[in-house]
């Protein structure tokens, strides 16, 4: 059987939680998971601001909803407007969706408390991890 060749962030946002189409991100998913409710768990978020880079079907709504916390602001930056639309379908009223490139965050000048990510493969880049480390 042939399988269609998609080259695009975009293209593969609308199979990307397929996990038999990407076995490798369904495992690395479940992993961070894990991973991020154990962090969550002994970290104090509520009433904070808290950003997810990357986030397509947000790692960090599904595990702060898991737990009940109540952070003031949840902020989820895609490159991917097709990525951001699996994160519309959690009911948490405080997020707020942005379009924007990982390696440039358009937060312009808004203060974070946590910075998540995970399967940052566009952007992952030493620089990111050195600019959010100056934050």
């Amino acid at each position: 059987m042939t399988k269609e060749v998609l080259s695009t962030y975009e293209e593969i946002a609308t199979e990307y939680y397929d996990s038999d189409r990407h076995p490798t991100c369904a495992n690395f998913r479940a992993a961070s998971h894990q991973s991020l409710l154990k962090f969550l768990r002994s970290a104090d978020v509520n009433g904070k601001i808290v950003c997810e880079v990357g986030p397509g079907k947000s790692l960090l709504a599904e595990v702060l909803a898991e737990l009940d916390c109540r952070p003031a602001e949840i902020i989820l930056i895609d490159l991917s407007p097709s990525m951001l639309r699996y994160s519309a379908q959690s009911g948490s009223r405080q997020k707020h969706a942005i379009i924007g490139d990982g390696r440039i965050l358009p937060l312009r000048g808004r203060s974070i408390d946590l910075l998540v990510s995970s399967l940052g493969d566009p952007y992952n880049e030493i620089s990111f991890g050195r600019k959010q480390a100056e934050c």
